[in-house]
């Protein structure tokens, strides 16, 4: 008899389906779980008294229960739910004060109006929230002692600048020197004596004179490790040399003075070790390479049919000429 009663219609117009909630009496929602159940806003739209586990979406939009229009019981629990139904067909009084409920939260809360006008308080709120905390928050500059143009480093640093930009944080990088094409990114270091609550990115690959700065700034600071050529590269009686090693001694002077550590690689990183005297967070922020873009980029056809016609082995060596790049051995490394 119950199977000649229940009817599966299928898809129905949207005129069809509102003249089934208007011949209803009671809604029911048997559902485990809804993500947000339009169902129900349709229901308490035409006035339905509802039933319907409290999981999910249910537990949202009848938060008061019967004061928001429906009957709520555990989900899962089958007799309970059983129960709702009998309370609820026994007791016309009951069905119409559901249904008056359900149409008030419905009027007060799921109409296209108040959804918007609630979107746009939420919007507005972060909008709020996200200018407070940037206004709140220190700045965060980035620390060169040299910024040069065509360089690993230096091209890190402009791009990360970028970065930063589009988090709110100064664009600016605080340099001592800046070769002339990348001088319009720089500001003088003196800036941080304005600016003491700042932060600092400082970007380290051999002895700096910047290292003072450390002392002035009160904010978190990060070491942007970019390795340094170990001195043993180079004649112990040369500048490079030199450089290195001092590099190397005033690394492990200041290293304790940084809240997080930065590396192009996991080797630059794990390099540092020897010189903590405690643990300090690290993350390894590997360099961008577009491939395709790389490819785009213009090359002299000439040269690479040159190579090409010539049938030797051609090696390809990406550097600039410097001499920790070590293009050409010291003397004696070809004896």
């Amino acid at each position: 008899q119950l199977a000649a009663r229940v009817f599966f219609e299928g898809y129905v117009s949207e005129e069809r389906l509102q003249e089934y909630y208007s011949q209803a009496d009671i809604f029911l929602a048997p559902s485990l779980y809804e993500s947000f159940g339009l169902t129900y806003l349709e229901a308490m739209r035409s006035s339905l008294p509802g039933i319907t586990f409290s999981s999910g979406a249910a537990a949202e939009i009848f938060a008061a229960e019967e004061a928001d229009g429906a009957l709520t019981v555990p989900a899962g629990e089958n007799a309970e739910f059983a129960a709702a139904i009998d309370k609820l067909v026994g007791n016309a009084r009951l069905r119409q004060e559901l249904g008056q409920a359900g149409l008030d939260r419905f009027q007060a809360s799921f109409t296209v109006q108040a959804m918007a006008q609630a979107t746009l308080r939420f919007y507005q709120q972060v909008l709020d929230n996200f200018t407070k905390r940037h206004r709140d928050t220190p700045k965060i500059y980035q620390v060169m002692d040299a910024l040069d143009s065509g360089d690993a480093v230096s091209k890190i640093t402009i791009d990360n600048a970028s970065l930063l930009a589009e988090l709110g944080q100064p664009k600016e990088i605080l340099a001592r020197y800046a070769v002339e094409s990348v001088r319009g990114y720089t500001i003088p270091r003196g800036r941080i004596l304005s600016d003491p609550d700042s932060g600092l990115i400082f970007h380290y690959w051999g002895y700096n004179h910047s290292t003072w700065m450390l002392s002035i700034a009160r904010g978190r600071k990060a070491l942007y490790y970019h390795n340094i050529t170990p001195p043993h590269f180079f004649s112990p009686d040369s500048a490079a040399y030199r450089l290195a090693s001092r590099g190397y001694d005033q690394l492990r002077r200041i290293l304790d003075q940084f809240d997080l550590l930065i590396g192009d690689s996991q080797y630059n990183l794990q390099s540092l070790a020897p010189y903590l005297t405690r643990p300090v967070p690290a993350l390894p922020v590997y360099p961008v390479i577009d491939p395709l873009k790389l490819k785009a980029l213009p090359y002299d056809t000439s040269l690479l049919e040159h190579l090409r016609s010539t049938r030797q082995v051609n090696i390809l060596f990406v550097s600039r000429i410097a001499p920790n790049k070590r293009q050409s051995p010291p003397k004696g490394d070809l004896d």
